[in-house]
Order: structure tokens, then C-alpha cells, then sequence
């Protein structure tokens, strides 16, 4: 007798739990068409009945509420699943132009979303390569000592050298960078931390560039150009270098005759020179 009073609890609430419904598809979706998924429907179902005082609903009710709404609505609430197979449930008096506009509607929102969190991406890429840039303690001698254009007398963080070879080589995976991304890595990596560093990190590229621009032109505008564009050094630093090192030249020369280090005894050696220019060879 208990049990088929409980039974009796149990198709009443599912009966009312499913008028209620059917009422809210009528009153609601119809007249606010949309596409909804049935999950939606179900947990709504589920709610009512619980609300009619019966704390768990049977399997069976939640199982066959797509056969009931087939039977309620027949062919003025269609069905469907999506490639994911997800059950989505819309009327018939939904029309085309309204899904297009929603759809329209919806591509734009995810246009701005991605914007933004590339954007947000960008931001913080540019953040942490300027902090990895930022704590390198390099300490530099003075003078300077000046290696090879292509050799790195600088730490160029390993973050800055990974997003320029993505960079120049469209490639997330660049193990083996050719000689060209190598030698242009050196040379932007360089720039760059010269530029975040504002000049306190003198790259070899950033003296030896000014250096030779004085040297072969001795156009003095031309190396304030270099320098307000962020390649090199301003023209009072390098006449500061110049100066440096040949006090340090003298001084290890010990009174002898002070020689670049590159001359070296018994090598046949040209010297000419005018008032204007000094050649050397």
C-alpha cells in the first residue's frame, strides 16, 4: 500500500512538474523564440518536482522528457543535436533572420573576447621580457672591452632570444635557427636591452657601430642620429671610450712606446695619413 502511494506521489509530480513546463515553452519560448538546450528543459522539470515536495526524481522521468515533449508539441518544437551531440531544442516560429542576427551578434563578442585576451597576452609577454632584461646584474668593465659584432659581451635573456626567433621565423619550435636569425636575434636582442636599460648596458653593437660611422665619415650628426634612434652610443660617450682606452693603453704600456694590440713585431706595417683623414693598413 506504501509503495503504490509513493508510485502515485511520483506521477503526480511528474505530471505536474511536466505541466509546468509545457506552460513555460507555450508562454515563454513561443513567444520569445530561441534555441535552448534540452539540459535546460530537464533541470528545470527537475526543480519543479522537487518543489512539489519529492526529493528525488526518477531516472525514468528525466530519461523520457524528450519522448514528451515530441508528444506535447509534435512538429512545432523541433529537435536537434549539435556536432558535439548535445541535444538543443528550438520552435518553429524561430526564423532565419533572427538566428542570423544572433549568430552575427555572437561572432563579434567573440571577435572583441579574442582581441582582448591577445592583447592581455601581448601585454604580459612584453612584461616579463622587459623584467628579465631589467634583473640581469650585468656588471661591465671600463673600458669597455669590445669583442666581435656577432658576439654576445651582453646577456640577452633566454625569453627575449625565444620570442625573436618566433618571430623572424614563424616557428614556436626553433631549435636550429640559421646563421641569418642568429646574427639579426644578436643584433635586435641587443637593441633591446640597450633600450630598456636606457644606455646603463652598452652592447658591443651600440660602440663599435658609432665608432665606425666617426671613423669612416667623421660626421658627427650622423652619429646623434644613430644614437636618438637607439644604435649606438651619443657622440660624448664615444669620444669618453676613445679617451679610456687610450689611458688604459698607456698605462700598461710602461713607458715604452704604446702600440695597438693588434701590431705585433716583425709584421709589415703601412701608415699614411693627411690633415683630414687617418688611414691605417
Amino acid at each position: 500500500m506504501g509503495k503504490l502511494l509513493l508510485c502515485d506521489e511520483d506521477a503526480a509530480g511528474s505530471r505536474g512538474g511536466s505541466g509546468e513546463l509545457f506552460s513555460f515553452i507555450r508562454e515563454e519560448l513561443f513567444l520569445n523564440p530561441a534555441v535552448v538546450p534540452l539540459i535546460d528543459f530537464t533541470a528545470r522539470l527537475v526543480s519543479r518536482i522537487n518543489g512539489l515536495g519529492i526529493a528525488k526524481v526518477k531516472p525514468s522521468t528525466k530519461k523520457h522528457i524528450r519522448r514528451k515533449l515530441e508528444s506535447e508539441f509534435g512538429e512545432a518544437l523541433h529537435i536537434i543535436q549539435n556536432d558535439k551531440g548535445k541535444v538543443l531544442l528550438y520552435p518553429d516560429n524561430l526564423s532565419l533572420s533572427k538566428l542570423v542576427k544572433a549568430h552575427q551578434a555572437l561572432q563579434a563578442e567573440l571577435q572583441v573576447m579574442r582581441s582582448a585576451k591577445t592583447e592581455d597576452s601581448i601585454s604580459k609577454a612584453a612584461l616579463r621580457m622587459r623584467d628579465d632584461v631589467k634583473k640581469q646584474d650585468d656588471v661591465q668593465a671600463w673600458p669597455p672591452q669590445i669583442s666581435e659584432p656577432e658576439q654576445r659581451d651582453v646577456n640577452i635573456p633566454t625569453s627575449v632570444t625565444m620570442f625573436l626567433h618566433t618571430l623572424l621565423t614563424g616557428s614556436t619550435d626553433c631549435t636550429q635557427p640559421s646563421q641569418r636569425v642568429q646574427r639579426l636575434c644578436n643584433s635586435f636582442g641587443q637593441d633591446l636591452v640597450y633600450a630598456i636599460t636606457c644606455g646603463k648596458t652598452k652592447p658591443t653593437k651600440h660602440i663599435i657601430l658609432p665608432f665606425a660611422v666617426k671613423s669612416l665619415t667623421g660626421n658627427v650628426e650622423l652619429v646623434h642620429t644613430l644614437n636618438r634612434l637607439g644604435h649606438g652610443v651619443s657622440y660624448s660617450q664615444v669620444q669618453e671610450i676613445d679617451t679610456a682606452l687610450c689611458l688604459q693603453k698607456l698605462s700598461l704600456s710602461e713607458g715604452s712606446v704604446a702600440l695597438p694590440r693588434n701590431i705585433h713585431p716583425g709584421v709589415f706595417t703601412t701608415l699614411a695619413w693627411d690633415n683630414l683623414m687617418q688611414y691605417c693598413s
